[in-house]
């Protein structure tokens, strides 16, 4: 409605002063005259929506309310021209003091919603809407990075938009202590949103940041964090099954170890297949990496009884006892189908 109104008194003026050259500058004194009690309208329009304070649910009304009030803004202070400077400043002051209010708002929003979880749910709430967030900046990356928080130090956007998101991994982690007493499933859930985010925000949060120094910071933050919650999940996955296995001991004990591993490992299959990993890649980097981890030395054990002749192993695969290397990887590849 501000940028209607303003775009419709512009037309007036421009009629009237095209009707006859002579005389533009008394016309535009008796528009502005007769035209003062709109123009105060818009005036407090555009100072009531600086001074609105915004939630954190309504990020995209107050960029596209703030679009709006920058493009009609300069057409204003033409209207206004009594006004001071001053009373245009302080409308781009209050945008952006609003703007580090919303920051702040929404750190808090993830904050007090992260213990909202429901167990299903592979990506967590937050996470969704954390990346909403950024594609609703993205879209207004102009507004943000030059008008509502310009410059270089603590106070621009690419360094609050890093807060935010420093805010979300702590509160992430901290929220994902409700798995510890599963630690692989702790790691699941990391994993799954960390990825989830990394993945739908790739490209665009560079530019958003856009400071390098913040952005190799991100990176490397997140490859540390990606690469110890992958090796641990490794970790929690293979060793009850792994524990199981001496391929330096004798033919007896190597197949019982054979036989315990097998129980062992589909005691963990069985609870961690129905486990969602959305995303395909992660899944399948998860996947090769219990494999690689699992497979060599289960492999040895298995040649290592064969070799020794003192037991028949096609009857103990028959049997179902042990696994052969085919139906080791063949199953490992049925993790985190849920």
């Amino acid at each position: 409605m501000l940028k209607v109104n303003t775009q419709v008194l512009c037309l007036m003026q421009h009629q009237l002063c095209e009707q006859s050259r002579p005389f533009e500058e008394l016309k535009i004194g008796y528009f502005n005259q007769f035209a003062k009690c709109h123009i105060k309208k818009l005036l407090d329009i555009a100072v009531c929506l600086s001074e609105t304070v915004w939630s954190a649910t309504h990020i995209c009304p107050m960029l596209l309310a703030y679009e709006a009030l920058m493009d009609v803004l300069p057409l204003i202070q033409k209207f206004a021209s009594s006004e001071s400077d001053d009373f245009f400043s302080n409308i781009l002051r209050n945008m952006r003091e609003a703007f580090r209010k919303l920051i702040g708002h929404i750190k808090h929003f993830i904050q007090s919603n992260m213990e909202k979880h429901l167990d299903d749910v592979a990506i967590h709430p937050m996470t969704c809407f954390l990346i909403c967030s950024i594609k609703s900046f993205g879209s207004h990356r102009n507004l943000v990075q030059s008008t509502l928080a310009p410059g270089d130090n603590s106070s621009s956007f690419g360094h609050l938009l890093y807060d935010v998101i420093t805010c979300w991994k702590s509160v992430l982690t901290e929220h994902s202590n409700i798995y510890r007493a599963d630690l692989q499933r702790q790691y699941i859930f990391l994993l799954n949103n960390a990825y989830h985010f990394n993945t739908k925000t790739d490209g665009l949060l560079d530019e958003l940041l856009s400071d390098r120094q913040i952005i190799k910071q991100h990176d490397d933050e997140f490859k540390l964090l990606f690469k110890k919650w992958t090796e641990s999940c490794t970790e929690e996955a293979c060793t009850p099954a792994k524990s199981c296995l001496n391929p330096n001991c004798w033919w007896g004990s190597q197949r019982r170890s054979l036989v315990a591993f097998t129980s062992k490992f589909n005691k963990t299959f069985d609870r961690q297949k129905t486990w969602k990993v959305p995303d395909v890649v992660l899944r399948q980097v998860l996947k090769d990496r219990i494999q690689d981890c699992i497979l060599p030395d289960y492999t040895r054990c298995l040649e290592n009884c064969s070799s020794s002749g003192l037991f028949c192993s096609c009857l103990q695969i028959a049997s179902g006892d042990i696994y052969t290397t085919e139906t080791l990887e063949t199953t490992v590849q049925g993790f985190f189908e849920g």
